[in-house]
């Protein structure tokens, strides 16, 4: 099975738990997602909403240091890429091939220097909130929430001519409707759902997601029991409804895995990397084409980064 995750938070809790990423009791693990090849995943860090400022970007630091301190010891089934190259590469050595991203625009302290700095240390995804206000705009956990600051539409633009993907996963709706019409190039939301099957302010409108879609993006379908549905019901039946309602919306191309593992509390069924196979395995059961299961575990996203990932020329001038 090939596997490519937009998101999960292991680096961010192994760092904080000082635990090793090959080997550990969290959702993943370098050694149990190692059954997958090739397997891509999208490593975040997470930037919370009690640091702001400097101490955000102190923050970053610390959990990045971890990160490549683990890419040094575990050099022989993880490598870091930040091109299209990078990720052939990473499986033709059948190598978890990871890719950095921030969760949380509050990592640059309101200086867009720093954005610069986030490329440069391989950063090719980056969330633009969290659930409150920072520097960039609002999430979409206040209620009357605001859309983007004049900082925030500036560096959304900068993300997009460097080449790091902006992220709408916990932005606001007004900040999303920003960004919908300030991006040239495609956006996605690494890890969320559909609000016309489970109402949630962290889950997506059918016209939001319909925008995503048009604008040539991808949508990670979030395992977390609460975006997935009621309480008792976040397995995998709760799950193939929402991939059932994107593909209903012509969202074939569009739809991708956001796992959120080990940044969220998930149903048994989906509790553990590993269990993926499972998933795939019910949702085949389900009637869902082979072809359609394979773009929505691996192909839609590679075809999104291997677009974003091409190198340019004197990027950072």
């Amino acid at each position: 099975m090939r596997l490519f995750d937009l998101h999960c938070d292991t680096v961010s809790e192994c760092w904080k738990r000082q635990c090793d990423l090959f080997e550990n009791t969290l959702h993943l693990s370098l050694r149990r997602g190692s059954v997958y090849v090739p397997w891509r995943q999208v490593f975040a860090i997470f930037i919370p909403d009690t640091v702001r400022g400097d101490a955000a970007w102190e923050y970053f630091q610390r959990a990045y240091t971890y990160f490549i301190e683990q890419l040094a010891k575990h050099g022989d089934v993880l490598s870091l890429c930040r091109t299209g190259g990078e990720l052939d590469a990473a499986a033709a050595q059948e190598k978890c091939a990871a890719i950095l991203s921030v969760e949380g625009g509050a990592v640059l302290g309101g200086k867009l220097s720093r954005l610069y700095t986030l490329y440069e240390l391989g950063v090719r995804l980056m969330t633009l909130t969290w659930n409150g206000p920072n520097e960039l705009g609002c999430g979409c956990g206040r209620r009357f929430a605001g859309g983007l600051t004049p900082f925030g539409r500036e560096a959304v633009q900068e993300m997009e001519r460097l080449g790091i993907a902006v992220d709408v996963s916990h932005l606001s709706r007004r900040g999303f409707w920003e960004v919908a019409t300030l991006t040239q190039r495609s956006f996605l939301a690494s890890h969320s759902n559909c609000n016309a099957v489970h109402r949630h302010q962290r889950n997506l409108t059918d016209r939001q997601i319909r925008c995503i879609a048009l604008h040539g993006g991808i949508i990670g379908v979030n395992l977390y029991k609460a975006f997935l549905g009621k309480p008792g019901d976040a397995g995998f039946a709760a799950a193939w409804r929402h991939i059932r309602h994107l593909l209903e919306l012509g969202a074939a191309d569009t739809i991708a895995l956001g796992s959120d593992f080990d940044g969220c509390e998930m149903d048994p069924a989906f509790a553990g990397v590993e269990k993926l196979e499972a998933f795939q395995a019910y949702l085949l059961e389900q009637g869902l084409p082979r072809g359609q299961s394979d773009a929505l575990f691996y192909k839609n996203a590679e075809k999104f980064f291997q677009t974003l990932l091409q190198p340019e020329p004197d990027m950072l001038k």
